[in-house]
C-alpha cells in the first residue's frame, strides 16, 4: 500500500501542471486503478457507505434533523457493523468518518456540494488507506510551491519507506510471546511507537503532498508528536484529523468543557474510549482508549497544561520524559494481541 501511495504522489507531482485543472477526475481514475489491483472489496464498502450517507441526508432533510449527534450515530453504526462482521476491509474506518463529515456538511448546508462530490471524496485511494480524515470541503483549491510539496512528499517517503525499512532491518520487531521483563515490554511499546510514527506519518505526508500537487488543500495529520510535554499536547500533534473528529462530534456534542467537572471527565473518557473503539472492539483498543482518557482526566484535574506554560526548561524536560514514557506504555496495550 505504501509503495502505491508513493507512486501516486510521484505521478501527480510530475504531472501537476497538466492535471491540476482536472484534479479530482485524475485522482479518481488513479484510485480506481489502485483499488482494482489492491483492494476490490473496499469499492463495495464505499458504495454501501455512500448509499447509507445519502439515505441519512434525505431523512435529515425530510424530518429536519439537525442534531450534532448525527455524524457520531452514522459512524458508530457502520464501524460497529464492520468490526462485528469478522472480515477487515481496507480503509472502512477512514471511509466512514470522511462520509460523516460530508453528511454533516450537507445536512447543515444542503447546497454546499453535490452528492457526486461526496462519492468522489470516498473513492480517493491514498486518503482511504491511511488518512487524513477529511471531508470534501477540506479540499478547496489552494496553490502551493513546488519545493514545499516536494519537501513534504519526499520527506514522507523517506520516513515511510527508507527509515521504516532500516528500522525493521536493524531492530527486528519484538515478539509478544517472548516478552518476559519490564524492559522487554517497554521495548515492545517503544518499537511500535517509532515504527508506527515513521510509517503512518510518512504515508500521511505523501497523501497530503499528493493533494497539494493537484492544487487542492489537505490537512496535515502529524505535527512532531515526539515533542509533546503532556498527553493533551500529544493529541494535538498525533493523528490530528481523528482528534478533531472526536472533539467535534463526541466531546463537544456531549457538553465539552461547558458542563460540570464530573461531566467533563466523563466526556473525556467517552471520547477516548470511542477513539479506541474506532480501531477495533478488542480489549487492547478499548483499554488503550480508556487509559488515554484517564491520563487526560488526570492532567485536567491537576491543571497541567496551564502550569507547563509557566514552567522552567528543566520542568518541561521532565514533563516531556514522563509524557513519552506514558505514551510508550500505552502502545504496549494498544499492540498487545488481546482478544475477548
Amino acid at each position: 500500500m505504501i509503495i502505491s501511495i508513493f507512486t501516486i504522489f510521484v505521478a501527480t507531482y510530475l504531472l501537476r501542471g497538466l492535471v491540476r485543472g482536472r484534479a479530482f477526475l485524475f485522482l479518481v481514475l488513479v484510485s480506481l486503478l489502485a483499488f482494482g489491483q489492491l483492494a476490490q472489496k473496499t469499492l463495495w464498502a464505499i458504495l454501501v457507505v455512500f448509499l447509507g450517507q445519502q439515505i441519512v441526508v434525505w431523512a435529515a432533510r425530510r424530518w429536519k434533523w439537525q442534531s450534532a449527534y448525527l455524524p457520531l450515530a452514522f459512524a458508530t453504526f457502520f464501524i460497529v457493523v464492520h468490526h462485528l462482521g469478522g472480515e477487515r476491509i481496507t480503509g472502512v474506518s477512514y471511509i466512514v468518518l470522511a462520509a460523516s463529515l460530508d453528511l454533516w456538511a450537507r445536512v447543515r448546508r444542503p447546497e454546499s456540494f453535490w452528492a457526486r462530490d461526496a462519492l468522489l471524496n470516498l473513492v480517493l485511494f491514498p486518503k482511504v488507506v491511511v488518512g487524513p480524515i477529511a471531508g470534501i470541503e477540506s479540499h478547496s483549491p489552494r496553490v502551493r510551491g513546488a519545493s514545499e510539496i516536494a519537501f513534504l512528499g519526499l520527506g514522507g517517503a523517506v520516513k515511510a519507506l527508507l527509515l521504516t525499512s532500516l528500522f525493521r532491518e536493524y531492530f527486528p520487531a519484538p515478539d509478544w510471546g517472548s516478552l518476559v521483563s519490564v524492559a522487554d515490554y517497554l521495548w515492545f511499546g517503544l518499537w511500535n511507537y517509532i515504527h508506527l510514527y515513521l510509517e503512518f506519518s510518512g504515508a500521511c505526508d505523501m497523501v497530503t503532498a499528493t493533494f497539494w500537487s493537484l492544487g487542492l488543500d489537505c490537512p496535515l495529520n502529524f505535527a512532531k508528536p515526539y515533542l509533546s510535554c503532556s498527553i493533551t499536547e500529544f493529541w494535538k500533534r498525533w493523528h490530528i484529523t481523528l482528534s478533531s473528529w472526536i472533539k467535534n462530534f463526541v466531546y463537544i456534542p456531549f457538553g465539552g468543557s461547558r458542563v460540570s467537572s464530573g461531566r467533563i471527565y466523563f466526556n473525556l473518557m467517552l471520547a477516548m474510549v470511542i477513539s479506541g473503539a474506532w480501531h477495533g472492539l478488542t480489549p487492547s483498543f478499548l483499554g488503550w482508549g480508556a487509559l488515554q482518557g484517564a491520563l487526560l482526566c488526570l492532567e485536567r484535574f491537576f491543571g497541567l497544561e496551564e502550569k507547563l506554560k509557566m514552567a522552567s526548561l528543566q520542568i518541561r524536560g521532565l514533563a516531556w520524559l514522563v509524557t513519552q514514557a506514558l505514551v510508550t506504555c500505552s502502545w504496549v496495550l494498544f499492540f498487545a494481541p488481546l482478544r475477548w
